[in-house]
C-alpha cells in the first residue's frame, strides 16, 4: 500500500523505449528523514524503527508528494491515527527508547507526549486554525463521519500521571501523609502499595502534620439537586454526559476498588475521569480496610480534582462483600469508623457515604449503628438505598424507613429507590419528609430525560426521533472518550448497546393508559406510533445492534452483545435475573 500511494503521488520519471513499467519510487532513507526534521517526516523515521524493532502497529499507508518531502499517516479505514499498540514490556521499552533517540538526533526536546497519537495530534493542531465551535452533527438518518470526530480525551479531568502510575506499580509511592494518619490512629499497613514513610514533624515540633480542619476544607451542597447515581459500567462518562445535557445537576463516577486504584490500574483509574461539563462531580471507591482506604484517599487528593468522595457501604454482590467491601461494612460498624476517619483526615473535600439499609428484610440496622454516628465521624452526607442486601432489587423500596432515617440524622439524608417520573420525586421530596435531596438510578438508564421532567415539573411525551437524538448524543460522546479508531468504536458500540438494554423498556407516555409510570411495570411487546418507537422498543439484540449501526457504521461479521448487568425486577418468562451493579 505504501509503495502504491508513493508511486502515485510521486512525480512520473522519464522511462527509456522498451520498458513496460515506471521504476518504482525509492523512498528516502531514515538518515534524510531525519536531517529534514518535519514533524511528519520524524514520524516516518520512528515507523520504520519501529517496525525494526518488530513492534506491532496498525497497517499504515504512506503518502508522499510530488517533491518528496511530506508524508503523512493514516489508517485504511480513514480513521485518526492510533499511534502504536505495543504488547509487553519490552515492545513499550523500545518505543520510549526510540522516541527519546529521535528528540536528542533532532536538537528539540519537547516535553514527551504519553504516547505517539498525543504527539501527532499536537502537532496537527500548531499548523490548524482553532475553530470556534465543534463540528456539526450529522442527521440520525446517516452514519456520524469519524474523521470529523475530535478525540475528546486531552481535555478529560483525573488522569494518572505516568510517573505516579509506575511509582505504584513498583510500590515506591510516597505514603507519607497517609501512614501518618494510620499511626495516629494505631493501624498497623498490611496492604503493600507503597513505602512506609515516617510522618513528616513540623519545624521545631515533634509532632505530626495535622489534618486539614472541617472549617478549612471545599464545601458542596446537594440539598435539593437532581443527582445521578454511581451506576457499574452504565454510568461511564458518556451516559453522564447525555445525562448532563439533559438537565442532571450531580453525577457520580462508576465504582472504583481501592485495591486496583493502589496498583496504578489504568482501567480503573479511568473510571475517575470527569469532563469540564460535570461542574459538580464525586467519585465512589469500594473496600473493606482502613489501609488501603485511606492511602487511596490521599491518591484521590494528589491526583483527582472531585467535589466529593463517596463509600460505598451497599454493593450486594458476593464476590465485593467477601473480600469486606460493600454492604459487608454494615454488619462492622468499627472498620468502618476506622475508614472514614482515616478518609477524612487525609481529603481536602467533603466524603459522604452510601450504604443499604440492613442485610436482610428483618433486621434493617442502619438506625442503630451507624447513623446516629456519622457526623462524630467525619462524613458530610449519607445516601440511603431503602433495601437490603438480600433483596439486591426485589420489592419496593422501603421509603418509610429512609425517612425514620432522615428524622433522626444529624447529617444530611439522601434517599434513593424506585425513581421514575416527576411524581415520584416531588412526592419523597415533600418537606414533612426531611430528605435533603433524591438520586436517580435505574430510572435515568430507562429514561435518561427524567432529569428534565423534574427540572421542568412535568412528564415528557418524547418521540422516537427525539430519542434517536439522544442515542446520536452518546455516539459522539463516546467517539470523543474512547476514540474514533476501530478499537474506540467497538467500545462505543458495546457500551450504546448495554444503554440500549435498560432503555427499551421505555413506554411512551402518549400510550400509557394510567399515569404516572412505574418501574416494577412489564409492558408486554407493542407497536409504537413509529417505525422508530417500535424498533427502540424491541427486546432483540439484533435490533439493537442495528440502532448502532445507524451511527457507527457496520458492525464487524459474526457480531453479537449479550447484556452484562440483568435485572431481577424486569425478566422474560417470568423468572428472575440479578442486576449485579455496584451502586
Amino acid at each position: 500500500a505504501a509503495a502504491a500511494a508513493a508511486a502515485a503521488a510521486a512525480p512520473k520519471e522519464e522511462v527509456e523505449e522498451g520498458d513496460e513499467e515506471a521504476r518504482p519510487v525509492q523512498l528516502p532513507t531514515a538518515q534524510e528523514l531525519l536531517q529534514r526534521g518535519d514533524a511528519p517526516v520524524r514520524q516516518e523515521f520512528l515507523r520504520r524503527e519501529c517496525f525494526a524493532k518488530g513492534v506491532k502497529r496498525v497497517r499504515r499507508a504512506a503518502e508522499v508528494d510530488a517533491q518528496g518531502h511530506a508524508l503523512t499517516l493514516a489508517n485504511h479505514k480513514g480513521a485518526p491515527s492510533l499511534g502504536f499498540r505495543s504488547r509487553g514490556k519490552r515492545a513499550r521499552r523500545e518505543v520510549q527508547k526510540l522516541q527519546r533517540a529521535l528528540q536528542q538526533a533532532s536538537g528539540a526536546a519537547p516535553a514527551e507526549p504519553d504516547c505517539l497519537e498525543q504527539r501527532e495530534q499536537e502537532e496537527q493542531q500548531q499548523h490548524q486554525e482553532p475553530e470556534s465551535t465543534g463540528p456539526t452533527a450529522p442527521a440520525p438518518s446517516k452514519a456520524l463521519d469519524l474523521q470529523q470526530i475530535p478525540r475528546g480525551y486531552h481535555l478529560e479531568l483525573n488522569g494518572l500521571q505516568r510517573e505516579a502510575q509506575h511509582a505504584l506499580r513498583k510500590h515506591k509511592y510516597n505514603f507519607t501523609a497517609a501512614d501518618g494518619v494510620l499511626k495516629s490512629m494505631g493501624i498497623q499497613v498490611k496492604y503493600r502499595a507503597g513505602k512506609s514513610h515516617e510522618p513528616v514533624p513540623r519545624d521545631g515540633d515533634d509532632s505530626t502534620e495535622l489534618p486539614l480542619r472541617e472549617q478549612e476544607k471545599a464545601k458542596v451542597d446537594l440539598a435539593g439537586k437532581t443527582i445521578l447515581a454511581p451506576l457499574t459500567t452504565v454510568g461511564n462518562l458518556p451516559f453522564r454526559r447525555l445525562c448532563k445535557k439533559l438537565g442532571a445537576e450531580v453525577t457520580v463516577g462508576e465504582m472504583a476498588l481501592a485495591t486496583n486504584l493502589l496498583m496504578g490500574k489504568s482501567s480503573e483509574w479511568a473510571l475517575l475521569r470527569r469532563h469540564p461539563c460535570e461542574d459538580i462531580f464525586g467519585v465512589q471507591v469500594c473496600g473493606g480496610f482502613a489501609d488501603s482506604l485511606t492511602r487511596c484517599g490521599q491518591l484521590i487528593s494528589d491526583h483527582v480534582k472531585c467535589d466529593f468522595v463517596d463509600i460505598n457501604c451497599g454493593c450486594p454482590i458476593d464476590m465485593i462483600c467477601e473480600k469486606g467491601g460493600g454492604s459487608a461494612l454494615l454488619d462492622k460498624p468499627n472498620r468502618l469508623q476506622q475508614i472514614i476517619q482515616g478518609m477524612t483526615r487525609v481529603l481536602p473535600c467533603p466524603l459522604t457515604v452510601k450504604v443499604r439499609i440492613g442485610k436482610d428484610d428483618k433486621h434493617p440496622s442502619v438506625h442503630e449503628y451507624i447513623l446516629p454516628r456519622l457526623k462524630e465521624w467525619g462524613a458530610s452526607a449519607i445516601t440511603i438505598h431503602g433495601r437490603t442486601r438480600q433483596q439486591r432489587y426485589t420489592k419496593l423500596a422501603n421509603w418509610d424507613y429512609i425517612y425514620k432515617c432522615a428524622s433522626e440524622s444529624p447529617i444530611p439524608v439522601i434517599g434513593n429507590g424506585d425513581i421514575f417520573s416527576y411524581s415520584d420525586y416531588a412526592a419523597h421530596m415533600a418537606e414533612e419528609h426531611g430528605l435533603a435531596g433524591v438520586m436517580v438510578g435505574r430510572g435515568a438508564l430507562i429514561k435518561p430525560w427524567i432529569f428534565t421532567e423534574i427540572k421542568e415539573k412535568r412528564l415528557w411525551d418524547i418521540s422516537g426521533s427525539e430519542r434517536l437524538d439522544q442515542l446520536k448524543d452518546f455516539a459522539h460522546f463516546g467517539l470523543e472518550h474512547w476514540g474514533s479508531d476501530e478499537r474506540g468504536v467497538e467500545n462505543t458500540r458495546r457500551f450504546l448497546l448495554e444503554f440500549l438494554s435498560y432503555s427499551h423498556r421505555y413506554v411512551p407516555v402518549g400510550l400509557l393508559e394510567v399515569l404516572p409510570p412505574d418501574l416494577r411495570w412489564r409492558p408486554p411487546p407493542y407497536f409504537g406510533r413509529t417505525d422508530i418507537e417500535t424498533r427502540l422498543a424491541s427486546e432483540e439484540p439484533e435490533e439493537w445492534i442495528a440502532l448502532t449501526e445507524m451511527f457507527l457504521g457496520k458492525a464487524p461479521p459474526g457480531y453479537s452483545f449479550q447484556p452484562k448487568h440483568k435485572s431481577n425486577s424486569y425478566s422474560k418468562g417470568g423468572g428472575t435475573r440479578d442486576w449485579e451493579s455496584g451502586i
